[in-house]
């Protein structure tokens, strides 16, 4: 019985699956199962896997999305870990060697690891995701912004299982869900070293026409997780805020100056200490320039996703 699971969702990408299954093939450690899950895939993706070897076991089911396809390879797995990787990510080769190290001598839930970025043909640029995320009991902070790519996730089995999985409800964020769920059990550990390239490409653009179906499903997400607890109500009052603040500043370089405005006053509504507060500050200053400002000369770029996900981050939003 292998001492970790890899599971693979994967949806028509012929481009990238044989890198992201070769840099599972170069793990140093190579106790491991690969479960590849195709979720109705209609191009050759599933050939190409095919043509890598028997070590990738092939589930196969009809379009059904990540979450579900994720729990199908849990359902389908053997191992005491867990280890998920999406198929136009990669890993650096020490990635489940240095996690498996930390999980067995620290009394931990789920190991994650800083992240590179980088562009559909693997042009990175080096620089780290975070500066810092947090390590331990972190339930609090996980409830206010998920530092979490999935793609760089060690999880014990039993509490994976415990926390139900991937709630397939959820058609956004459906893994800060089960981050926060997981969190309950135990503490996780942050590796500073960037062990994963997480890739950036159209086909992961945010739509704008899904904005605020997004951002009540974060809100949906962070209440039901918060019911779970018996901490006080100022923490979702401040984890809610901090979403309002997320989305205004997204609707801000949108253009989108009215919505952008009313998430900024609701924000310090719902949590008034924001008043004070560097980001909230500079989004009500951002937000009462005139629109031609905001919304002039690099707008193209400014909704690029690796740009906003990064401008996010350097303000600790996301």
């Amino acid at each position: 019985m292998p001492q970790i699971s890899v599971i693979i969702p994967v949806f028509n990408r012929e481009e990238y699956i044989e890198e992201a299954l070769t840099s599972v093939f170069k793990q140093t450690f190579q106790d491991f199962e690969i479960i590849l899950v195709d979720d109705g895939s209609t191009d050759h993706t599933i050939d190409i896997a095919k043509g890598l070897g028997s070590r990738v076991q092939i589930l196969k089911q009809a379009h059904l999305g990540q979450a579900v396809a994720r729990n199908r390879g849990f359902q389908q797995s053997s191992g005491d870990y867990i280890a998920f990787l999406d198929s136009d990510d990669l890993w650096q080769e020490k990635k489940l060697e240095i996690q498996m190290k930390l999980m067995q001598e620290k009394d931990i839930v789920l190991s994650y690891t800083n992240c590179i970025s980088m562009d559909k043909q693997g042009k990175t640029k080096g620089n780290k995701e975070f500066s810092s995320a947090p390590s331990g009991k972190v339930f609090e902070n996980l409830l206010i912004r998920n530092p979490i790519f999935t793609s760089s996730v060690l999880v014990q089995r039993q509490a994976f299982s415990q926390s139900g999985g991937f709630q397939k409800k959820y058609s956004y964020a459906e893994d800060w869900a089960c981050w926060l769920r997981i969190a309950l059990f135990g503490e996780f550990h942050f590796t500073t070293t960037p062990f994963t390239f997480y890739r950036y490409h159209e086909k992961q653009c945010f739509k704008a026409e899904e904005a605020e179906k997004h951002e009540k499903t974060i809100e949906e997400i962070q209440t039901e997780a918060y019911r779970l607890t018996s901490l006080p109500s100022s923490l979702l009052q401040k984890a809610m805020a901090y979403n309002l603040l997320r989305f205004g500043y997204w609707y801000l370089m949108e253009g989108k100056i009215s919505l952008a405005k009313d998430r900024i006053k609701k924000a310090r509504k719902i949590f008034p200490l924001f008043v004070f507060h560097p980001i909230w500050l500079s989004l009500r200053v951002y937000s009462m320039l005139p629109v031609a400002f905001i919304s002039s000369g690099s707008k193209k770029k400014l909704f690029q996703p690796v740009t906003l996900r990064q401008k996010l981050r350097r303000l600790r939003l996301m």
